[in-house]
């Protein structure tokens, strides 16, 4: 039983460390590679972040607004969530996904098909992008129900037991219990980038017993992307051009080293290539 024990203690140990080794080797990617990271994602993200911030000016101050909608973001009464805002917040969500996954989906070709990039604006490709936001909300909404009745279990669960912080100490334990499936699905993604199309069935095939693993890259991606957005909310505050810096900074960055975990879990677990 003590063998057995020492040899399940290894393995899992063997697991985390490709997890470490993955996301260090996807990090030193996109910073050995900065070159090219900034020639393919410079014009998506600034294009991104001026379309953004263009639409935030037109819905905060301009004539045309009120005159096609009725109404302006400065007459909303803030405890009222109305159309006007619904719709600003999707369109910005619109231009935000289409500027990362521009950013995103030419990374992926760039590593996994050695893709050159020529000029400073790489291919849109919107059937790439079209296709990789149907998988991403397929992903989605196959995690929200797995994840609902979780959630909804742990929450009655400490009510019952009357226990306070209960339910939200199960949430996160049931979510981290999750991460590494969710890790797993996503390796559809670089494929539909590539136009290798993989099925759910065959990422979760290709990365069995591979749990530890996947949950390291999800933490330690977790860590980074959070840590990203800390200090870019810390540079939104600086001065006047902060908000600027920060918002092209977060398409840029986050779609960037996001983009590399991914691609690096497709090379190691679906090509099949050495860490490293």
């Amino acid at each position: 039983m003590k063998q057995q024990d020492a040899e399940q203690a290894m393995v899992e140990g063997c697991f985390t460390m490709l997890g470490w080794r993955i996301f260090l080797h996807s990090v030193q990617m996109v910073l050995r590679n900065w070159r090219h990271a900034l020639r393919l994602g410079l014009v998506p993200a600034i294009l991104g972040s001026l379309a953004t911030l263009a639409l935030a000016w037109v819905t905060q101050s301009g004539p045309a607004f009120e005159q096609f909608f009725g109404a302006g973001l400065n007459d909303f009464d803030k405890t009222e969530i109305t159309r006007q805002h619904l719709l600003f917040s999707l369109l910005v969500i619109v231009l935000q996904s289409v500027a990362g996954l521009w950013i995103v989906i030419t990374w992926h070709r760039f590593i996994l098909l050695e893709e050159a990039q020529d000029g400073w604006v790489p291919p849109l490709r919107p059937g790439r992008i079209l296709a990789y936001l149907a998988l991403s909300i397929g992903i989605g909404l196959i995690c929200a129900a797995v994840a609902l009745p979780v959630v909804f279990a742990s929450a009655a669960l400490a009510v019952a037991l009357g226990a306070r912080g209960m339910g939200e100490a199960l949430t996160l334990a049931a979510f981290l219990l999750l991460s590494p499936w969710l890790q797993r699905l996503l390796l559809v993604l670089p494929a539909s980038a590539i136009g290798q199309p993989l099925s759910f069935g065959d990422a979760l095939r290709l990365t069995r017993g591979q749990y530890w693993t996947m949950l390291g890259v999800a933490a330690l991606g977790f860590a980074m992307q959070y840590g990203l957005s800390t200090v870019l909310s810390f540079v939104g505050g600086v001065s006047t051009v902060g908000p600027v810096a920060a918002l092209f900074l977060t398409l840029l960055l986050q779609s960037l080293f996001g983009a590399s975990i991914l691609t690096t879990l497709y090379g190691v677990f679906v090509e099949k290539r050495p860490v490293g």
